[in-house]
Formats: structure tokens, C-alpha cells, sequence
């Protein structure tokens, strides 16, 4: 028998022999000495804790002990793309391309024939509770786990007080929390607990180019480190970011104090959060500066709060005052966001305190004093304000480069200081608080700079959409996204030109030279549509060899001119023509039946940082479908024949050096059916518009009741993926190109704690139609937001966004990609207390229709 044991300092895993229990051993990665506890007895599910390890002043005995090797995780595959051409039909999932197929542990066996008599039907329509936990034989979903003793470890990115990702042993003892997702994923997490909890979620574009901000100075850039004062405005000074001998004077506290704001968020899900902000914008004195973690929108798909109220002189009785403000924008990459507070909302009619002068770390250098503003823990240790000392540590630079990344100080943050400022002895701000290593006095504030680049404005990203006929040739529209709070840039454009293929274009404030092979470049203007800009590109026509060329360009408010990074485009699918379609569900009754292949992939994170994903899977699962009846009164049935289903679920056990480890985690569903799906047949209920309404499964005779149990429990979490690519089409005649309409949706959505219907309010826009093979297909865009979640107390947040091919003459799907992200609020009862953690669930689902042979 052999042993498993984590060392508690650097988490490294290991095997050992079962002799070794109850002596202390050292590990060989960071030498720390620790016992080795005789391990409890093996009981399936059941959650024991590591025991807390104790300082050893004298060790004997003490073992030399490796880290043991995990197995290599199989790497997450992805499902291809939709495509012009149609690939052939598979007989069976090993058929399918090895891009798209999973690697699961053993092969699928061959289906069976279809038609088998039932006795035993089983319905599932979208508010049936098909067993309250889905997908581990009936078993609860969420285990209790006991707080330990290791040390909590904070993103570089994210301020939150937070366990580093202890590896979770798996085994007959799964160390961890184990949370059943979809019915067929299960995902164990790591907790992350804190007092300024984050909430996003996903708005999925197509085809989107997310654009860095241009680097500061020195390096040449796209975006001046300061804007023009525009007319009526006074200057903003800047202060050269060389701090002054001594200690921060009595004045410049104040100023800095009164400055300092407490942010409450009540985020998209209903969930709280707070932060600090501050006020650091002369020209524009009602914007507050803070983190993007703070509002919940440092994740790409992220969500706008619900409502985010500042309280200025927090704690200073009848100088305490609060009011509503909006996010104006925010930069991902460097982790910041900028509010506008509206003094009308305010509760009193004081006049807003002076904001305070944003400075440059160019000039720090190591041990200079600094000072960290803000309310650590919230409101927890009272309303007031907290000041503390701190010094520069390291001065971190983007690899490379001479570029000011991270200021590195030396301890002065806890969660709640998140959007702070750090400043120097003269009271300037060299600094935002965002992130630190806990119990290591190791913290990271953003250079000032990084705030000069967002208050000047710039193009944060550009979507791209469906291309569609351009006459002779081809084109695009686009919407480019601004990051401009102060509304300082004038015009965005975008350049397209055809030459040779080659890596991105640099950025530049000087009109860029033409290279051998380009052709002339064409410049197209793009209106102004709110915060955004929008318009539409012809493509130039290419020769052999050529590819398309496109620079975004946008002038500020000094009225200077910067273009940035070029990139290759690439067409993501065959252009549409724009003209009206017939969109119409009349499908074809008894025809030769359809091979569907459906993918399902999913992603499960706690927290909203991008690197706390610690739950993965897919499930891929191959269909014949055929009509059974059609009537415009009754809508149609429809059969599916399963013929194979294969899935992979990873769970996360621990980091590898910055290489998250996972482990493959078996399904007890799948155990406990076997090949028994192959015998059932699936008979789905559609409505006249192609909705699905309700499923049923026939079942073989003889078929017990646990056996129905667990296919139920397997088909649930699919039904879900095939419902979220259905589509509702408006059964109208000539429907114009970009015409809209709504539709209410049902879906049954898996939350970690069991099954809801969710009600969604979907808007579908044809794009236009094209030819493709033998028959037109309409091109449809999807996206909704939910409305509703039937029987849920808690807070969720969720929204879908995706796109159809339909057969224009039937109204049947040809292929369907959706993306479906769901924000939980989970409650987990633990003996220090009930945590209230944010888990992020995304669903990326395609199905694909190829007639039969």
C-alpha cells in the first residue's frame, strides 16, 4: 500500500511507502520538513483533511523523499469550426477527425440496431427534476471540506484572500470539493474566499480582436502618455515620480485621504463586493479610478454590476456621503477601470473633493517610501479609512523590455485595498493597488502610467462579423470598441489592404510605409454608435498568395493621429449574400435519417481571474436523427438513435510551475450504464417553430428502474447541450437581411447545487443566405440573457450567444456553435463557517447535421 502526501509549503505531490507514516520527511523541492500522518480509512467520497503541519525546531529521522510524477493530463480538444465543406458522415465517434475527438480510456463498442421495442417511456420536459443530483448516481453534489492550514496564495492579478490551488488527491479519497456540473462533469475547486468577491460573465462577439494597449514611454507608441487639455479645461500637473525625502506631510495625507473612496458593487448575479477608488482626474473630477476586479469585469465575457455606489470620507460622520456611479471603461490588461460618479445622486450637496495628482514610477527605485490608501476587509474593521507605510521591494518590467510592469512594495495590502492608491512622500500617486502573495508582505501596484493610458483613450478591441457579397467582392462589418472614458478621441478608422502573409505589423504614431507586395492601402471611416464605432469594410480582391491586411486607426483628442498593430484577417466562413429568405419550419417527415454529431465542451472556475479555471470536460456524443411527424398544429417528433458517446472530465490537483496539472476523473454514470444507451431511443417534442418543448426516452423491456434512473441521468445533462443549439424561427415569408426577431426560451441549466429552468429572452438576426453544396442555408445569429430561473433562491447570472445554419427549405439546422456561461453564487458550510464563493460555469456546444450515406 502506498501512501499520497502534499508538502504544505510548495504543494508538490508525492508517493510513498506506507512505512513512512508518522515519521516526518523533507521535501526535495523547497527542503521543508514535514509528518506524514497514518492515512484514515478508505471510504468512497468521503473528504479528510491534511493534517496541519508544525514547526520542527530538531528533526531525527527525518526521510528524503522526490516529487512523484503526475500523469499528463489529456489536453483539452476543441471542436472544429463551422466549415464550407461537408465532411463525411461518421459511422462512429472514432470516425471523426482527431482534432475534434476526445481521448477517452476505452472505446466506445459498436451501436446496436434502432427500433428495439420499449415498454417504459420516460418524459423529460424542461421543468421535470429528473433525480435532485444528476449525473454521480443519485449522490450529493457538494462535500464539506475542512479548512487547512496551508498557505493561501493570491494571483498576481486578482487582490483576494484565497487558498494557493492545493493539489486535490484522487483516488478512493478525493481531497477537495467535488461539484457536479452538467450531470455528465464533475469538477472538484479550490476555495477562494473573499471580502471583495468578483462576478462576471460571458457577452461572446464573433470574431473578435482584442488590442493591448500601446506600452508607455520610452518605447516609441500608438498613445500619447498625456492628452491635450481641451478648451475650458486647466491642466492636470504630473509629478516627475521623484518622491521627496522623508515622510508624507500632514497636508498631503489629508489630500490623499479625502481622495480615497470606498466602492460597494452589487455585481450582474445580485452578489456584493467592495474596493477602494480614488479621485485622480483634474480635468474630469467626478471620474474615479479603481481595479477591473473590483466592478467584477477583468474577464473579456464579463457582465456590467448591477449598481456601484461610492462612499466619500467613509466613516467621517456628517462629512460621509454616498451616490450611484456608472463604469465608464476598463483595460483588462493592466487590471483597471474608470467610474464616473453622478453628483446629482449624491445624498449631500458638497462639493467634490480635489483629485489628486497621477504620477509616473519611471523614477522610483528600490526602498523609497510609499503609502497604501484604502479599506482593507471592507467595512469589516470599521467605516474609516486605512493608511499604512510601505516601501518599494522590486520594480517588475514586461519581459524583455525596460517597460514598468508591476511595482513590487513591501507589504501594506489586504483584500479591500483593491483599486487603492499608493503614493509617494509628496503625495503623488505612483501606484494602484491590485495584488499580493498573502502572509509573504509580497503586494504589486500598477504603475501610474497604465492610468494615463486609459484616461487618453484608445481602441480596446475590434469585432469582426459575418462577411457577405459585395458586388465582385467581399465585405465585412465592424465594430471597434473604445477605452474612453473622457470621450477624447475623434475618429477611428480602419486600413485594409491585400499583400503577402507575415507576422502582426508594429504599432506606430507615423503614417506607416508600404511593404513589397501590398497593395494600395484603403481607409474607411466608422461611425459613431455610443461608446462604440461602426461601419462596414470592402475587402480588396486577392491574388495567389495574397492574404488581407487590416490596421485599426483612431486620432485623439490633441489631435494626434496613431495606428495600431496590423494583423492578417482571414475570412471565418463562406460570405452570405444579403437578400430575403423564406424562414420556415416544415421539416421533412420519415426522409432518410441524419447523422448528428453534438460536442459539448465545458469549463468550470471560481472566482472571475482568468487563471482559476479548476474544473474541464468534454462530451461528445454521435446521433441518427429522423423526423417521425410534422403538423403546423402539433409540431414535429423527432427520433434520435444514440450510436456512440464518449467523454473526458479533468479536474485540477495542483500547479506544475506556472503549468496547471489535471487529472482525468471517471464518471460514475457512464460506469454504471455502460453500453446501455444504445438500446434507448430519445423522442424529442418540437413546436411549430422548431422549439423543443419536451423529451422522452423509450427504454428496452425489462428495463429496471435504476437502470432508467441513470440513462435519465446520462441523456439529462445531453438534452440540456441539444436544447441551447435549438433554434426558434420566425415562420415568416422573405425575411430581410439583419431583421430581428424574439423568442422566449426555456433551458434546463445544472447549477452546482442541482437542475432549473431557465427562462431566457433570445433575439435571432438573419444575416443573409448562401449556397453551399446542394442547398441554401440562412445564416442566423443568436444571443440571449436570462430572465429567469425557476425555484432558484440564489443569485445567478447567464447568457448565451451563438450562430445557426439553417436549411432554407426545410428550417432544419444544418450546424449550430453556441456559448452558454453561467455565474453562480455557491454556499458551502465548512467548520470556520459558511463560505459564499463565485463559481463560473461556461458551456461551448456545436452540433453538426450530415445526411446519412
Amino acid at each position: 500500500m502506498a501512501l499520497q502526501a502534499v508538502c504544505p509549503s510548495c504543494h508538490s505531490s508525492f508517493t510513498l511507502p506506507d512505512d513512512v507514516a508518522g515519521k516526518k520527511v523533507r521535501c526535495k523541492v523547497c527542503q521543508v520538513i514535514f509528518s506524514i500522518k497514518a492515512p484514515p480509512p478508505k471510504i468512497i467520497e468521503e473528504v479528510h483533511e491534511l493534517e496541519a503541519v508544525e514547526e520542527v525546531e530538531a528533526v531525527e529521522d527525518v526521510l528524503e523523499v522526490e516529487e512523484a510524477e503526475e500523469p499528463e493530463a489529456p489536453p483539452r480538444k476543441k471542436g472544429s469550426a463551422l466549415k464550407p465543406t461537408r465532411p463525411p458522415v461518421p459511422e462512429r465517434l472514432d470516425d471523426l477527425s482527431p482534432q475534434a475527438r476526445p481521448r477517452p480510456k476505452a472505446a466506445v463498442q459498436k451501436t446496436q440496431p434502432a427500433g428495439t421495442p420499449s415498454v417504459r417511456k420516460t418524459a423529460i420536459s424542461g421543468g421535470d427534476q429528473v433525480g435532485d443530483r444528476v449525473g454521480r448516481g443519485g449522490q450529493s453534489p457538494t462535500k464539506s471540506i475542512k479548512a487547512g492550514n496551508a498557505a493561501a496564495v493570491v494571483s498576481g492579478r486578482d487582490l483576494q484572500h484565497r487558498p494557493n490551488h492545493v493539489p486535490l488527491i484522487l483516488g478512493s479519497v478525493l481531497v477537495g470539493l467535488v461539484v457536479v456540473v452538467g450531470g455528465a462533469v464533475a469538477v472538484a475547486y479550490v476555495l477562494k474566499t473573499s471580502p471583495e468577491q468578483n462576478n462576471t460573465a460571458i457577452s461572446a462577439a464573433p470574431q473578435v480582436i482584442y488590442i493591448p494597449p500601446a506600452p508607455p514611454p520610452p518605447p516609441p507608441l500608438a498613445i500619447p502618455v498625456l492628452p491635450a487639455p481641451q478648451q475650458g479645461q486647466s491642466a492636470n500637473p504630473v509629478a516627475a515620480g521623484d518622491p521627496k525625502p522623508g515622510k508624507i506631510t500632514k497636508d498631503s495625507k489629508e489630500a490623499v485621504k479625502h481622495a480615497t473612496v470606498l466602492i460597494k458593487v452589487t455585481m450582474a448575479d445580485g452578489s456584493k463586493a467592495s474596493g477602494t477608488g480614488f479621485f485622480g482626474c483634474a480635468e474630469s473630477p467626478n471620474l474615479i479610478l479603481t481595479n477591473a476586479h473590483v466592478v467584477g469585469m477583468l474577464s473579456s465575457d464579463s457582465l456590467r454590476p448591477q449598481k456601484v455606489d461610492i462612499v466619500l470620507n467613509s466613516g467621517q460622520g456628517d462629512d460621509e456621503d454616498e451616490g450611484p456611479a456608472e463604469v465608464l471603461g476598463v483595460d483588462r490588461s493592466s487590471d483597471l477601470a474608470v467610474l464616473q460618479l453622478h453628483p446629482e445622486g449624491l445624498k449631500k450637496s458638497k462639493p467634490l473633493p480635489t483629485p489628486i495628482t497621477v504620477s509616473t514610477g519611471e523614477k522610483l527605485t528600490e526602498l523609497d517610501d510609499v503609502y497604501v490608501f484604502g479599506f482593507p476587509l471592507g467595512e469589516k474593521l470599521g467605516k474609516e479609512i486605512t493608511i499604512r507605510p510601505s516601501s518599494v521591494s522590486s520594480l517588475r518590467k514586461i519581459s524583455g523590455t525596460n517597460i514598468l510592469d508591476k511595482i513590487q512594495v513591501n507589504g501594506g495590502m489586504d483584500p479591500g485595498n483593491s483599486g487603492g492608491p499608493v503614493v509617494d512622500t509628496s503625495g503623488s500617486v505612483v501606484g494602484v493597488a491590485v495584488s499580493g502573495i498573502q502572509g509573504r508582505m509580497i503586494n504589486f501596484a500598477i504603475p501610474g502610467e497604465r492610468v494615463h493610458t486609459i484616461l487618453n483613450g484608445r481602441i480596446s478591441e475590434l469585432g469582426i462579423g459575418q462577411p457577405f457579397v459585395s458586388g465582385k467582392q467581399v465585405g465585412v462589418p465592424v465594430t471597434a470598441v473604445l477605452l474612453d472614458p473622457r470621450n477624447l478621441v475623434k475618429d477611428v478608422s480602419l486600413e485594409v489592404w491585400a499583400g503577402p502573409a507575415g507576422p502582426p505589423r508594429a504599432a506606430s504614431k507615423q503614417k506607416p510605409e508600404t511593404k513589397a507586395g501590398d497593395t494600395p492601402r484603403q481607409r474607411f471611416h466608422l461611425a459613431v454608435n455610443g461608446r462604440e464605432r461602426k461601419g462596414e469594410v470592402t475587402l480588396p480582391v486577392l491574388d495567389d498568395g495574397m492574404v488581407y491586411w487590416i490596421q485599426p486607426v483612431f486620432t485623439d483628442g490633441a489631435g494626434e493621429t496613431s495606428w495600431v498593430s496590423a494583423n492578417v484577417y482571414k475570412l471565418p466562413s463562406q460570405p452570405v449574400e444579403r437578400k430575403p429568405a423564406d424562414l420556415v419550419y416544415r421539416p421533412r417527415v420519415n426522409a432518410p435519417a441524419s447523422r448528428l454529431v453534438l460536442t459539448q465542451s465545458l469549463n468550470f472556475k471560481v472566482g472571475a481571474d482568468e487563471d482559476s479555471l479548476v474544473g474541464k470536460g468534454e462530451t461528445k456524443v454521435l446521433f441518427d436523427s429522423q423526423v417521425a411527424s410534422f403538423t403546423q398544429q402539433t409540431g414535429a417528433v423527432v427520433v434520435l438513435t444514440y450510436l456512440d458517446a464518449k467523454e473526458t472530465r479533468l479536474v485540477k490537483v495542483g500547479d506544475k510551475g506556472t503549468a496547471d496539472d489535471f487529472k482525468e476523473i471517471p464518471n460514475e454514470t457512464f460506469k454504471q450504464i455502460g453500453t446501455s444507451y444504445k438500446k434507448m431511443r430519445v423522442n424529442e417534442q418540437l413546436d411549430s417553430t422548431g422549439t423543443i418543448i419536451k423529451t422522452a426516452l423509450d427504454l428496452p423491456l425489462g428495463t429496471s428502474r435504476q437502470t432508467a434512473d441513470s440513462l435519465m441521468a446520462f441523456h439529462k445533462p445531453i438534452s440540456m447541450a441539444l436544447n441551447s443549439v435549438a433554434i426558434s424561427l420566425p415562420n415568416r415569408n422573405a425575411v430581410q437581411p439583419n431583421e430581428s426577431w424574439k423568442a422566449k426560451r426555456d433551458f434546463l441549466l445544472e447549477t452546482p447545487d442541482k437542475a432549473y429552468v431557465a427562462s431566457f429572452d433570445m433575439t435571432y438576426t438573419y444575416l443573409g443566405q448562401r449556397r453551399r453544396g446542394d442547398r441554401d442555408e440562412a445564416v442566423v445569429a443568436m444571443a440571449g440573457d436570462l430572465r429567469h430561473m425557476e425555484g432558484k433562491n440564489g443569485k445567478v447570472a447567464s447568457s448565451i450567444s451563438g450562430t445557426a445554419l439553417v436549411d432554407v427549405v426545410t428550417g432544419e439546422i444544418i450546424q449550430a456553435h453556441t456559448t452558454l456561461v453561467m455565474d453562480d453564487q455557491i454556499s458551502l458550510k465548512t467548520p470556520d463557517g459558511t463560505l459564499n464563493l463565485r463559481a463560473r460555469v461556461s458551456f461551448d456546444t456545436r452540433v453538426e447535421y450530415t445526411r446519412a450515406k
